[in-house]
């Protein structure tokens, strides 16, 4: 099954000691959209490729939502399939002791990591910040359209930083070490 929630004025998902299977979460409220995920799956592995929403079509994103804002808060959950929150002009995600098993696409906003792990690539269209916490995350290294990279932690970058990731301009700040 999968949490499908819209319309004017602001949504709030809660899904906490929970299990999606062949579904995921989409949020298409014109408001400020808040998601939170605890102790919790979900996966869209299994759902049927004759959905009527593109956006949760097997192989395609765990999360999706367009609006105003949305502030996404994951801890200690697994999610198979993208977080897609490109189509809202402003977002939150963050991340906690969780793994993605896709990529995550924002428009503009923040994305902060902590502990997590992100098979795919971490992709920002506007800008923003891509912030890593204390604790070691993993993720494939391919990170873009950043302005800022915050490390609190001890990140490892194989390979450095490309073009691609840097775009215009990349600040990196933090109390943390990058090698």
């Amino acid at each position: 099954g999968s949490i499908l929630t819209g319309g004017a004025g602001s949504q709030v998902v809660n899904v906490k000691n929970s299990k999606i299977e062949g579904g995921a979460i989409l949020i298409a409220g014109t408001g400020n959209n808040t998601v939170s995920i605890d102790s919790s799956i979900i996966d869209n592995r299994g759902s049927s490729t004759a959905n009527p929403y593109p956006s949760l079509r097997a192989g395609d994103n765990a999360i999706s939502a367009a609006g105003a804002q949305t502030t996404l808060d994951v801890n200690d959950s697994k999610l198979y399939g993208n977080i897609n929150i490109s189509d809202v002009a402003q977002s939150m995600l963050t991340m906690v002791n969780s793994a993605v098993h896709g990529g995550i696409n924002i428009n503009q906003g923040i994305v902060s990591l902590d502990a997590t792990t992100v098979d795919d690539a971490i992709t920002a269209k506007n800008g923003g910040t891509l912030s890593l916490g204390t604790r070691t995350s993993t993720f494939s290294n391919k990170f873009s359209g950043f302005d800022t990279l915050e490390i609190n932690g001890s990140t490892v970058l194989s390979g450095g930083l490309t073009d691609a990731q840097v775009g215009n301009r990349l600040e990196v700040n933090g109390d943390g070490v990058l090698t």
